[in-house]
């Protein structure tokens, strides 16, 4: 059987008005992490027509955007 495999996202970054990358979909969400690039920076990767933000790229976790509210015991 053969198995397909799709190559690794490239996505290109303009960070203060210098294109950076090209980074793969794991390096991008390790520099939103730590902070190097910022969910609004444009980003670019083949299959786009246009520049998006970041948070707007599939695959791309955003820090903090998916913690779920403080669990309230006596709402139960």
């Amino acid at each position: 059987m053969v198995e397909w495999t799709l190559p690794a996202m490239q996505i290109h970054v303009n960070k203060d008005g210098q294109q950076i990358g090209p980074y793969d979909l794991e390096q991008v969400n390790q520099y939103l992490e730590q902070g190097s690039l910022l969910p609004t920076d444009p980003a670019w990767h083949e299959g786009l027509d246009g520049w998006v933000p970041l948070n707007q790229v599939e695959g791309v976790v955003v820090p903090g955007a998916s913690a779920p509210p403080p669990f309230d015991p006596d709402s139960f």
